[in-house]
């Protein structure tokens, strides 16, 4: 019966991504085409590359370090860390600091306020067998303090939600056919 649940739950947060994601790419023709139908060209700025460690798997970006800025957190594969990147607000980054990831092979990365302290956090899996679940409570400063917890057998990705409906997130991971906590 829980298992049900937690499906059709993360079925739920599927579905509500899907249609958000939808909006988004309406919105984003709209604006494209202009109000009067005519093709406007969408600009981008040149492509900007930043150092991370060994073979990076997944980014997150939220501001971990509270300065009001959007951070870049990756997960590095081959260095056993995470590198944070601190945004400046003009959509650069500084230099990586890298962090201890805690688990080896992280492989994927989801943030939320975990705690409700209004710090953003991190959940990371690593993918092997046995899988390993590490979460990161972010201090606002750029810093975590770190748990981890036996994550089943080879998580693949992990998603952070409230997906009960009591405000607060929870995480869940996706090995081959379960999802679970």
């Amino acid at each position: 019966m829980g298992m049900a649940r937690s499906l059709r739950s993360l079925w739920r947060v599927v579905a509500l991504f899907l249609v958000l994601a939808g909006w988004v790419l309406a919105a984003t023709s709209a604006r494209a085409t202009g109000s009067a139908g005519s093709s406007t060209a969408i600009r981008f700025a040149a492509t900007k590359s930043f150092k991370t460690g060994a073979s990076p798997q997944q980014v997150a970006f939220a501001d971990f370090d509270g300065n009001g800025t959007v951070d870049l957190l990756t997960a590095n594969q081959g260095t056993h860390t995470l590198s944070l990147h601190r945004g400046r607000g003009d959509g650069t980054f500084r230099k990586a600091v890298p962090i201890r990831a805690g688990i080896v092979h992280p492989l994927a990365i989801a943030t939320a306020d975990m705690n409700g302290d209004g710090d953003p956090d991190a959940v990371l899996v690593n993918g092997l067998r046995p899988s390993r679940v590490v979460v990161l409570l972010g201090n606002g400063a750029g810093r975590f303090s770190r748990s981890t917890f036996r994550g089943g057998h080879r998580s693949q990705w992990v998603i952070t939600a409230d997906l009960n409906g009591d405000g607060i997130p929870t995480w869940r991971r996706r090995t081959r056919a379960v999802a679970s906590r």
